[in-house]
């Protein structure tokens, strides 16, 4: 009887083999070693990995033992030809063996398995990456071509890009020719042959022998020879956007169901970088598109500034004119003339906040800083818009905590956000009282304008400093509303905002509006803003 520790330690070695041709030597040699056969051939194979030569049918005499992995498609196979064995239970002993071979062979296979599945996960981040460190289209789809090389175990690879009728290819990308071959096949493909059944019929296409193909046409002068191939769609969000290419397969194996698996999934990531390319083209031609516009808007405004205001400039002039003299006019002359005058003087504030609004979006503000007692302007502020308060309406500063309120600003600009903001809640506070607060903040002073009005809807507050937005829930309940284009509060936003300030509003529908500005004491970073 053969030894049982042996045995087991026969099994244990062939279950460690490392590699194919490991397997097959020690499977012979316990083979022999243990049932004293004349002779013990092996051949073991995993995948296109053979060790051992294609064993032929067992001579008269010879016991023939064979096992092969139970899959659809079996991924390995071992087969033990032995003569003449003298012990007396050898068949066991070799079923054994073979059987311990097989499962050294799955543990390579295993092996082959996750150190092919790691290449092919470390390939597909390097085609991820591409999309974002490559800076031009074909070299994000060379390194996709490579990685499907690289993966596959091609030894050529091209991928063409279809153009917008999807007719012709306009971009062919080559890889594993050098570009001497290169200069001497000539132009980009015109979608002939193959290329044409790839561009007619957008599914994957995988041939053993390229030439046999009903369709093939051969190659140009001086093009490689080529046999295996793979050819697998790129589908973009508009459609099939092209092809890759994989011809030459290692060992001349034909590509497998996985290489095309593979090869789709890169393709993919080509489809992700021409979607991206053809995205970034139309933003550029928007950009362009836009800023062309906004050149003939500046220009419009521009031009129009001189011939809107100097009209109405005239107008309001002499109606005021008028309005000094009226021994020749009765009441009712008087009250138009007010009327003319007032809105003539409202269409001309008008334009000055659409041309301060254009001119600040665009960065041509420039801020006139110097350093200026902030109290003072306060108190003149107050009483400019004293007589635009409705009847019942109390206009109050409280400045008296201000310890210091010297800073740097634009004065004209600082004097024309308190406007706004005062003119806006003096616009909804129909009674009660508008109240302006200064006080000490660190090294910043805060200015708060709150008013006794209906408050702003909760669903208006996020966009209240939009250019031209109005809540209308907020005007609907203001006794006869003043006009206004809604710029008013975005100006002011700006405006605090070149200086290196904030402004906040906090609002509640029936318990009235506060609108906070914060300024730096110092001034803004940069004081002159081109």
């Amino acid at each position: 009887m053969t030894s049982l520790h042996a045995l087991a330690e026969a099994g244990i070695q062939l279950a460690r083999a490392n590699d194919v041709e490991r397997c097959r030597v020690l499977l012979e040699e316990h083979t022999r070693a243990l049932t004293g056969a004349a002779t013990a051939a092996a051949c073991a194979c995993i995948g296109s990995r053979r060790a051992g030569l294609e064993q032929p049918p067992a001579p008269a005499g010879a016991h023939r033992f064979e096992l092969r992995d139970t899959g659809d498609e079996p991924r390995w196979s071992v087969s033990l030809t032995v003569t003449d064995p003298s012990a007396a239970d050898f068949e066991r002993i070799c079923e054994l063996l073979v059987q311990q071979a097989g499962v050294g062979l799955e543990c390579v296979v295993e092996r082959s398995d996750l150190a092919r599945h790691e290449l092919q996960q470390h390939a597909l981040v390097e085609a991820g990456k591409a999309l974002s460190s490559e800076r031009t289209l074909d070299g994000v789809l060379r390194r996709i071509v490579e990685q499907a090389m690289l993966l596959t175990g091609a030894r050529y690879g091209a991928l063409g890009v279809l153009d917008d009728d999807g007719e012709q290819l306009d971009r062919f990308v080559t890889v594993g020719i050098d570009e001497a071959t290169h200069e001497k096949i000539g132009d980009l493909p015109r979608g002939r042959g193959i290329l044409r059944v790839l561009i007619d019929d957008p599914r994957p296409l995988r041939l053993t022998r390229l030439q046999d193909h009903d369709r093939s046409v051969g190659f140009p002068e001086h093009h490689p020879p080529m046999t295996t191939f793979l050819g697998v769609p790129i589908i973009s969000t508009a459609g099939a956007a092209g092809r890759l290419y994989l011809t030459e397969k290692a060992g001349g194996e034909p590509f497998t169901a996985e290489d095309e698996r593979l090869a789709q999934t890169l393709a993919s990531q080509a489809a992700i970088a021409i979607d991206n390319a053809t995205l970034n083209d139309l933003l550029h031609h928007t950009a362009a598109a836009l800023e062309e516009a906004s050149r003939h808007k500046s220009a419009f405004l521009a031009n129009m500034s001189h011939e809107l205001r100097s009209p109405l400039n005239t107008i309001i002039g002499y109606t005021r004119l008028l309005q000094e003299d009226p021994r020749n006019l009765d009441e009712e002359q008087l009250e138009d003339l007010e009327l003319v005058r007032g809105s003539g003087e409202h269409l001309l504030a008008l334009i000055t906040d659409l041309l301060d609004l254009q001119k600040i979006e665009a960065g041509r503000v420039t801020l006139l800083c110097e350093d200026l007692q902030l109290r003072p302007m306060l108190e003149a502020v107050r009483a400019s818009v004293q007589p635009s308060a409705q009847d019942g309406v109390v206009l109050v500063l409280d400045a008296d905590d201000l310890a210091d309120d010297h800073i740097r600003c634009d004065p004209t600009r600082i004097r024309q956000v308190l406007l706004n903001l005062l003119g806006n809640a003096l616009k909804f506070t129909s009674e009660g009282e508008v109240r302006i607060v200064a006080r000490d903040d660190d090294s910043a002073i805060r200015i708060s304008v709150s008013d006794t009005g209906p408050g702003i809807p909760e669903a208006d507050q996020a966009r209240i400093f939009e250019s031209f937005y109005q809540s209308n829930a907020a005007l609907g309940r203001t006794p006869n509303p003043r006009e206004g284009a809604g710029l008013g509060l975005a100006i002011t936003k700006l405006l605090v905002e070149l200086h290196g300030g904030t402004v906040d509003l906090r609002s509640r529908e029936g318990h009235g509006t506060q609108v906070t500005i914060r300024l730096p004491r110092s001034g803004p970073a940069e004081e002159v803003t081109p």
